[in-house]
């Protein structure tokens, strides 16, 4: 990822904290897994229809010309850090619904929930890939259920 600080124009606010967002959008990302996740995954499918993505935008900040929105702090849960900053919206979407148009300048922090769990419990390694306009990133992670 490039990253880049957010600059406020024309001396309109001051803000405290970091804001840092991603210069590129997210075409799509794929998680695949590597052991039999239930009876219509088995190893090596992708699981992306199963997970929920969260993410921080501030996108709808900027584009409203700095517009405060009131939050609600229960929509922030896993993202808790985020619920303070001005300007910083949480945003949530199906995996498979994730594009290049719904994460503009979002924030280095997803967080990707599991809407079912296997069939039968334990450690899952999974492969992810996330698609950007030039470029792939891949990575593994390990959850355990």
């Amino acid at each position: 990822y490039q990253y880049i600080t957010m600059i406020y124009l024309n001396n309109r606010y001051t803000i405290d904290g970091p804001r840092t967002a991603i210069n590129d959008s997210i075409y799509k990302i794929e998680v695949y897994t590597v052991e039999n996740f239930d009876a219509s995954h088995p190893a090596g499918s992708d699981i992306s229809d199963l997970i929920e993505c969260r993410y921080i935008s501030y996108y709808d900040y900027i584009q409203s010309g700095y517009k405060k929105e009131d939050k609600d702090v229960g929509q922030y849960i896993d993202m808790t850090e985020y619920w303070g900053i001005e300007g910083a919206k949480m945003l949530k979407d199906e995996l498979t619904k994730i594009n290049n148009r719904n994460t503009k300048l979002i924030a280095p922090t997803l967080v990707l929930k599991f809407k079912k769990e296997p069939e039968n419990k334990g450690k899952f390694q999974f492969n992810l890939v996330f698609h950007l306009e030039e470029k792939e990133i891949k990575d593994s992670i390990e959850y355990e259920f």
